[in-house]
């Protein structure tokens, strides 16, 4: 693994340095999830004490090949267990949780939560609700629609999507 966060951005596809929501600190780690180059999803982490980077645990196949718009993103609840949602361009977002807290090398299963999804931002709150927001474009009248989605049941089950911003025929905010 790199030994620098620096070396470490410019060994994957999947870093933009507008992404958002792909780094969690827990237990005195860092986490960071992104798209390698082969197109899947990894996490690794950086231990603050020791001052030393795991080695990537694979966590999904992205469901692309081509666009590196796709990367994933990260959050941890109040006893450690890890949740990533990915998607992009239009295409179903999905969502996994680790299968243990504290420990990223194994993945709940692969769950699609919503059929049209880009740019998805993982958030949990206080009381380990879930939220996950992103765009979703109305292929029909071309609308590009801000939702967002919840669970209270770390990710068993999730609510309908509300929407709180139609932007009309413009992708951007």
């Amino acid at each position: 693994p790199p030994k620098s966060a620096s070396q470490f951005t410019y060994k994957t596809t999947g870093l933009n340095p507008w992404q958002q929501g792909g780094i969690v600190y827990y237990n005195n780690k860092y986490y960071l999830t992104y798209i390698g180059n082969d197109f899947n999803i990894y996490v690794v982490s950086y231990d603050t004490n020791s001052n030393i980077w795991s080695e990537p645990s694979y966590v999904s196949n992205s469901h692309t090949t081509t666009d590196t718009h796709y990367y994933p993103s990260m959050a941890v609840d109040s006893s450690g267990y890890f949740y990533i949602a990915y998607g992009a361009h239009s295409t179903p977002l999905y969502y996994r949780k680790s299968s243990s807290a504290g420990n990223i090398s194994s993945w709940g299963s692969e769950t699609q939560i919503a059929s049209i999804a880009s740019y998805p931002r993982i958030l949990i709150d206080t009381s380990d609700k879930i939220y996950i927001f992103y765009r979703s474009n109305n292929a029909s009248n071309n609308q590009a629609l801000y939702k967002f989605i919840t669970s209270t049941d770390s990710g068993l089950t999730w609510s309908d999507e509300t929407i709180i911003l139609n932007n009309g025929n413009s992708d951007w905010v």
